[in-house]
């Protein structure tokens, strides 16, 4: 269940990752051209624009790195990592690839027209191999960081003789004796 719910996150952490970098891409654009009224904005364009981007920069690092690393910490404390590791990275590495290259396709069929390309010429070439690599890339990230994440959670509690994970009655890590089960 929990290889189910870490591919499931992993889905939805790298659909998310997509759209917050994709709106870092246009974020400078949008207030150029006030078509982002609505937001909060500072004395100048400019100073506006690096503030958005500096945030959304942030909150793309909080995604790629932290919630996949806490993603990778809470299913390392549920499965039998010993056993389960590779179907757990697998899972990591493909549905943040996955989730980030669905987003993405949408992304480009929402926004098509806007770019003002429309048929396959050389630009379009170029983006379709970078976008093809780039999800890629994301997924290495999520297996690699959501890998650490859960062998971080094995480390840090005990197992049995067995290599299961276990939690104390107060839900901290730590070995359970059969004495007290």
């Amino acid at each position: 269940m929990a290889l189910r719910e870490s591919a499931a996150g992993a889905t939805l952490l790298g659909a998310l990752l997509f759209v917050v970098q994709f709106a870092s891409e246009v974020v400078g654009e949008l207030f150029t051209h006030g078509g982002v009224g609505w937001l909060p904005q500072l004395s100048t364009v400019g100073k506006t624009v690096i503030v958005y981007l500096y945030l959304l920069r942030g909150l793309g690092f909080v995604l790629s790195i932290a919630a996949v690393f806490v993603l990778g910490y809470w299913a390392g404390s549920r499965l039998d990592l010993k056993a389960d590791y590779r179907r757990f990275v697998l899972a990591l590495g493909a549905g943040g690839a996955l989730g980030y290259l669905v987003a993405g396709v949408a992304g480009i069929v929402a926004t098509e027209g806007a770019t003002g390309v429309t048929t396959l010429d050389l630009f379009s070439l170029v983006t379709l191999l970078v976008g093809i690599g780039i999800p890629l890339g994301v997924g290495i990230q999520f297996a690699v960081v959501g890998f650490a994440g859960a062998a971080f959670a094995h480390v840090a509690g005990e197992t049995d003789d067995d290599g299961i994970f276990h939690r104390t009655d107060d839900g901290s890590p730590g070995f359970v004796p059969d004495s007290l089960d």
